[in-house]
């Protein structure tokens, strides 16, 4: 009910609460004129009071225009000031039109003119004798508090949507980072696709040419076809799944895990001191899991060399049964935000091709520094076999990463 209240229209409201400061003048004008009392003076001092009142109906729509025709009412009821100021709810409608005056009128230099106008006349008729005492400086008052509840909605407002248009940009950049990771990741995975075929054409024609004179070695030949083209269709389903895959533009071969400890060397001569650890047993990867395991720790290396101050820096590469587990931490500045690159790009880049591989990913600042976190299936989140139908791609899981 009482947001059903707060969402009615301000004319509404208002005038209800115009109504209901007005209900106990309206009693006591109809009690009189039936006879029922006899209140000295009554329509002198009621006609005027529910003059005062009525305009708090449009005090939010036209609060100038309310304010205005209760300053007239008070100008044509001099001679009765001091019974008009004891009429409370008389007194509460004015303070409330000046309030609205500052709270909602556009016309601000007109209204401080209106309210210093009224304030001037009280003061005058107080000096006389005739005014309500010091109610003058209530005007004044009540007019600043309005102004001041204005201001402040007027910069919460700025602020909110400050928020969400940064949150717009972020949220533009964090998708154009995406795609633009996805693209290169479907360059990456067009060469080790096309390569994968090309050597299974090789091991074919060589298992044909073979296969009358050395049946057993045909049949190895066959075997490593077969084991290739199921590598390659694990790796296409990924691929089709990505938006937009072009050509690639360089014929050097990926780079995968092998090559993590030439990537440490070099990142170390760039000045930034890092400790590789590797534990448990190496195993042969997916070419693609092997490429997105490396860019994981090139990229987490890379951030760390822009923002870490050239801190002390840990990569620990752990080969478990069943999955690979990366963590790369540093000692540098501890709170850089969501995006260790000012964007966001870098870590986007890294959820998405974690997330291809069914993976997870935490980033996020420490005590001391800050630290990425990777965990990568070795079966590289494929669903079963008779799970799903093999003709489309595979799903891709979800991000869990939190930046």
């Amino acid at each position: 009910m009482w947001d059903r209240i707060r969402r009615a229209d301000p004319l509404v409201k208002d005038g209800a609460l115009a109504a209901i400061m007005a209900a106990p003048w309206l009693g006591i004008e109809l009690a009189a004129a039936l006879g029922l009392i006899s209140p000295k003076g009554s329509s002198l001092v009621l006609l005027p009071a529910g003059a005062v009142i009525a305009p708090v109906a449009i005090r939010r729509r036209q609060p100038f225009l309310a304010f205005c025709i209760q300053v007239a009412v008070l100008a044509a009821a001099e001679p009765r000031w001091p019974d008009l100021a004891e009429t409370f709810p008389a007194a509460i409608a004015l303070l409330l039109g000046a309030y609205s005056t500052g709270a909602y009128s556009r016309a601000r230099l007109a209204s401080m003119g209106v309210v210093a106008g009224a304030s001037v006349g009280l003061l005058l008729a107080t000096f006389h004798g005739g005014g309500p005492g010091y109610s003058f400086l209530l005007f004044g008052l009540a007019w600043l508090i309005g102004n001041s509840l204005r201001v402040e909605r007027r910069n919460h407002a700025l602020v909110a949507e400050r928020a969400k248009q940064l949150e717009r940009e972020y949220e533009a950049a964090r998708r154009a980072a995406a795609v633009e990771e996805r693209a290169r990741i479907a360059r990456e995975m067009h060469d080790i696709i096309a390569h994968t075929v090309s050597v299974m054409t090789v091991q074919a024609e060589a298992a044909h040419r073979v296969m009358s004179k050395q049946p057993e070695a045909a049949a190895e030949a066959l075997r490593a076809v077969s084991d290739s083209g199921r590598q390659a269709l694990t790796e296409l389903r990924r691929l089709l799944g990505l938006l937009g895959a072009a050509s690639s533009e360089s014929l050097d071969p990926q780079p995968g895990l092998a090559d993590v400890p030439s990537l440490v060397d070099r990142v170390r001569k760039a000045g930034l001191p890092v400790e590789l650890q590797i534990e448990g047993e190496q195993k042969a990867l997916l070419p693609g899991l092997d490429l997105t395991a490396y860019r994981v720790i090139q990229e987490a290396l890379t951030n760390a060399l822009k923002h870490s101050g050239r801190a002390p820096t840990r990569v620990t590469l752990h080969y478990g049964e069943s999955e690979i587990r990366i963590e790369v931490a540093d000692c540098g500045r501890a709170a850089r935000g969501k995006a260790v690159d000012g964007s966001g790009r870098g870590l986007v880049g890294m959820r998405e091709r974690v997330a291809i591989y069914g993976g997870d990913m935490e980033a996020s600042p420490e005590s001391r520094g800050f630290g990425v976190r990777v965990r990568l299936p070795l079966l590289g989140g494929l669903p079963p076999t008779g799970g799903r139908n093999e003709s489309g791609p595979p799903p891709v899981s979800p991000l869990t990463a939190r930046s």
